[in-house]
């Protein structure tokens, strides 16, 4: 049997391994350069050589060793890193850059921990226990609720605003105002439902990871390793590749059982099905850009580690950065190969920015602002642009992602992907390995 995968990310890969596995001959096509899509190396002038580090996807949750599992089965055990002792922060307005307190998506573990007296007045962690602690949690529709509407009955509207929210937005890439908890974090909706309370339900999601941001790893020299390693081994088993190959419909394809590893709107259209109206049209405002700006900087400030690993900024820090990852604080094989004072700086941009050249600047004087740097020289930048690449885990969305799985059904095609899996490595693996044990 044939077997066709359109498209060359990680669920694509994946789809293929499956296929294989099954005996399957496997052609994948891909309309960009190569495999990867959200994992791709990127190229900065540092130092006296070129420095490649991950452009997309950067780390992998640890949860579970689901993800440990695929990098053992490939080889790449003895390349797993962990990040370097550096806490992450947030940036809110008024505020000195606070770390995060140990927690689940900024619901704190312990409302009792010292962390968060340098966030919030004693009055506001006091009413926080009191909010928390109502046994009846049957006022809150949890089916509806949104992440904010959930987390402000419960502890209260600046836990949603100085926690919550940025680290949701991080992830999502929206707000807390706009996705539901049920399909944001089922986990946390069903722990709290078990527990009654919020606080409890993140600490028994938390488990023992020992701080925040600590529940993840990498590879040395970065994520695309894993791409690398998991193409050559489809190759090894006779998978065929064929790259700058857009495919517009599915007739020519006709003999082949079919996956389609594509972003929703572009699956959604590939499957033409008159139930996928509404989807065919709205599909593409749920999910959204990312827009990254890479920096080398040199600067002897940086060597302090201001921020941490990294620091998410609040919305009302009136700013256009929603993110800064210092990456050589994070992770050591970077550091190791930057010249003294040297630094790179990952800033992941807000949205509706315009113009390549006033984002660059912009990004640059809020960088300068915010890590407080008075002598430093930028040495190079670039911009990355990863298009509708975020998946918004709305209601709307999941009803969406409903219809295009049935209607992919009828006509027996295969869909993968993060709309499917949610954000992030571990989901799409985690969806790999459940369809390797259920035998689809």
């Amino acid at each position: 049997m044939k077997r066709l995968v359109v498209g060359a990310g990680l669920s694509g890969l994946l789809a293929a391994r499956r296929a294989v596995a099954r005996g399957e001959r496997v052609l994948v096509l891909d309309a960009g350069h190569g495999a990867g899509g959200l994992i791709a190396p990127l190229s900065l002038e540092a130092s006296k050589r070129n420095l490649s580090i991950d452009s997309g996807a950067e780390a992998f949750s640890t949860v579970g060793g689901t993800v440990e599992r695929l990098l053992i089965e490939l080889g790449l055990t003895e390349q797993i890193v962990r990040p370097a002792e550096g806490q992450a922060r947030i940036i809110a307005a008024g505020k000195d850059p606070y770390k995060i307190p140990d927690g689940y998506m900024g619901i704190p573990s312990s409302l009792d921990d010292p962390e968060l007296s340098g966030i919030f007045s004693p009055l506001t962690i006091e009413a926080a226990k009191t909010l928390d602690s109502v046994d009846d949690i049957s006022s809150i529709d949890l089916d509806s609720a949104t992440v904010a509407e959930l987390v402000e009955v419960r502890l209260g509207r600046d836990f949603v605003d100085l926690l919550v929210d940025p680290i949701v937005s991080g992830v999502h890439g929206a707000s807390a105002q706009n996705l539901t908890a049920a399909s944001t974090m089922p986990a946390l909706v069903a722990e709290f439902r078990r527990t009654g309370s919020l606080v409890a339900a993140a600490k028994n999601l938390r488990g023992s990871a020992s701080r925040p941001g600590s529940a993840v790893a990498s590879l040395r020299g970065g994520m695309s390793g894993l791409i690398r390693a998991l193409t050559s081994d489809l190759i090894e088993a006779g998978v065929e590749f064929r790259f700058d190959k857009k495919v517009d419909s599915l007739q020519e394809f006709a003999d082949f059982n079919l996956t389609l590893a594509l972003p929703l709107h572009q699956a959604a259209t590939l499957v033409a099905s008159t139930t996928l109206g509404g989807l065919l049209e709205g599909a593409a405002y749920r999910s959204t850009d990312a827009k990254i700006l890479f920096a080398v900087v040199r600067s002897a400030q940086l060597n302090s580690h201001p921020i941490g690993s990294g620091a998410l900024i609040t919305s009302d820090a009136s700013t256009c950065l929603k993110a800064i990852t210092h990456v050589n604080s994070k992770w050591a094989w970077i550091d190791e190969a930057l010249e003294r004072d040297n630094h790179v700086l990952r800033m992941s941009l807000r949205e509706n920015l315009a113009g390549k050249a006033a984002q660059t600047s912009e990004v640059l004087d809020e960088m300068q602002r915010l890590l407080g740097l008075r002598d430093y020289q930028v040495l190079t930048t670039q911009i990355v642009e990863w298009p509708q690449s975020l998946n918004r885990p709305t209601a709307e969305a999941k009803t969406e992602v409903q219809a295009l799985v049935e209607a992919a059904r009828a006509k027996d095609i295969e869909l993968v992907g993060t709309y499917i899996s949610g954000n992030g490595l571990l989901g799409i693996i985690k969806n790999h390995y459940e369809k390797v044990e259920s035998g689809t």
